[in-house]
This record gives C-alpha cells, structure tokens and sequence, in this order.
C-alpha cells in the first residue's frame, strides 16, 4: 500500500507518454479511496473528449472529479505533482489536485473538474493569452530533473516509448521515409537546448477550457517534464493547423518562436513534433491526416531554418 502523496492545493494532470492502464477498473479504484482516504464517490463515466483516459466521477456532496489512472510509478506522478504546483503558485490556472496513490500497481490521480469548453474556434487573444501563460513556465522546472537534451535528441535519434515511432514514417512510403531522414539530421545537429522550465509536452488548443472566451484552465498535464518552455508554443503552432484562428495570430506566435529560438533550436522541436503527429497518424488515424501532418512538418521545418 502506498501513502498519500499530494493533499490540499496541489495539481496534476497528462501527457502523450502515458500508458493508461486497463488492469484495474472505476469500481476498484473509487473503493481504494474511500477504504484509504475516507472519500466516497461514484463513477458517472468516460469523459466524452477532453483529457485522455478521463473518468467523471461525483462525491456524494455532488462534488464533480477527473479521476485517471496509468501504468507507471506513482514516484513519478510526485515529480509532476511539485511542478505543476509550482505553476499553480504562479497564478497559472491548472485544476486543484486532490490526490494521487498507488493502485493495484498503477497511478490514480484525483483532479477537481473544472467547467470549460474545447474549441477549435481560436481567436487572437487566446493565442496572446496561451503565450502570456507560457512564459510563466519559465524557471519553474525541477533542476534534479532528466536532461531536456537527452530526452528531446533521443526521441529524434530513436524514438520514445508508445509515440514518435521512427518504423511507421521509414516504412509508409518515400515521403515519410524522407521525412525520417530530415528528422535524423536534426537530431544530428543537436548539441544544446535551453532547460530549466515548466514543460507541459503536449500544448496544443484542445488541452485548453475556455470560458466566456478566456482560458478558464491549461488540463493534461501529467506528461509535463522539466526542459524548456518555448517547446510548447512550437506544439501549439502545429496544433493551431487543425484551428480557425487568425492569420495574424498564426505569425505572432511564430515571431515569439524565432524571437526565443535559435534556428538549431527552432528544428529539433519542429522535428520532434513532425514526427510526433505523422508517426500516430500513420497508426492511428487516416491517410488524409498523414498527408497533412507531412504537409504541415515540410512547412514548420523550412520555417525553423
């Protein structure tokens, strides 16, 4: 059994490294909780979009939660627990966490539910607003961290586990196979990156509740790691591909980009990303998507240069 780890003001949420795990179920784990925690709630459901391996689950006082839980240790649900928390301490809006354990060998997280909509109508100022919001992520990482270096020039040389596969892109066909190569020699040419910040690593408009217009909460967090900030605006451009935003809003967040970024910079992440959405295109969604996602990785690498 394991220990409470977080309690009061603390938050946590997802990332695209996550393994969710299907080795335990809602029932099992709401039990767990009020056996260990004295807290009593009911499983409504799966969220129907949203975070990814959400369950909406009620307190008997009507309270509403995001419960979630994923394969791994829970000693590293702490680490992004004292990152987002620090966030949070920067007025940065990222929904309470209640708390996090250990069960049946996975990592449940309890999260209050915030009210919000996901849109892909995104104005200029919500863009303005997200970069706002990002540089608040700067020098909030952990310094015992992994290296952001390793971690980024990895998964260009190599992959990662579950997502940025370099097998798809080499076997689909010459495009993608192309791309592999451009995407090899950015990780190459890789010899430094910033680090230090709060990095969420998966930044984009549908990970971001709107309310009257405004950024009622960032979610999603649990893959956040230590690194550099601007990472995430290069996320959120391509993520802004699939938008309706302003052309105007478009070039303002790359102006931000170039402006933080130098060009080798600039062409690690955009790499990372091309191969991040072209790799899970290929398995997981259609060739329409491939075709864009190649589409979108030749125009972001051509502008990083």
């Amino acid at each position: 059994m394991c220990d409470v780890l977080l309690r009061g003001d603390v938050s946590l949420a997802s990332g695209p490294h996550r393994t969710y795990s299907a080795t335990v179920t809602s029932s099992q784990v709401v039990e767990v909780i009020r056996e260990r925690h004295g807290l009593t709630l009911h499983a409504v459901g799966a969220f129907a979009g949203g975070e990814v391996g959400a369950t909406d689950v009620r307190g008997d006082d009507g309270a509403r939660y995001v419960l979630k839980w994923w394969d791994g240790d829970v000693a590293s649900g702490r680490r992004v627990a004292e990152l987002v928390e620090r966030l949070r301490g920067r007025a940065y809006p990222i929904p309470r966490f209640i708390l996090a354990d250990e069960v049946c060998g996975v990592t449940v997280m309890l999260q209050e539910f915030v009210e919000g909509t996901v849109s892909d109508d995104v104005s200029e100022e919500l863009v303005e607003t997200l970069v706002f919001l990002n540089a608040r992520q700067r020098g909030a990482g952990r310094p015992e961290d992994a290296d952001w270096r390793s971690y980024l020039a990895g998964s260009l040389a190599n992959g990662c586990e579950g997502y940025c596969l370099h097998a798809p892109l080499r076997d689909y066909d010459g495009r993608t196979a192309a791309l592999l190569e451009t995407i090899l020699a950015a990780g190459e040419a890789v010899e430094a990156l910033p680090t230090g910040d709060a990095v969420h690593l998966d930044f984009h408009h549908r990970n971001v509740l709107v309310v009257d217009g405004t950024v009622g909460a960032v979610i999603d967090w649990e893959g956040c790691r230590s690194g550099d900030a601007l990472f995430d605006l290069v996320t959120l451009a391509f993520g802004l591909t699939r938008a309706r935003v302003p052309a105007r809003a478009r070039e303002r967040l790359w102006d931000e980009i170039s402006r933080r970024a130098t060009p080798e910079v600039r062409r690690a992440y955009a790499a990372h990303m091309a191969l991040r959405q072209v790799d899970w295109s290929i398995r997981h969604r259609t060739p329409s998507d491939v075709d864009h996602w190649l589409e979108v990785s030749s125009e972001f690498l051509d502008r990083a240069s």
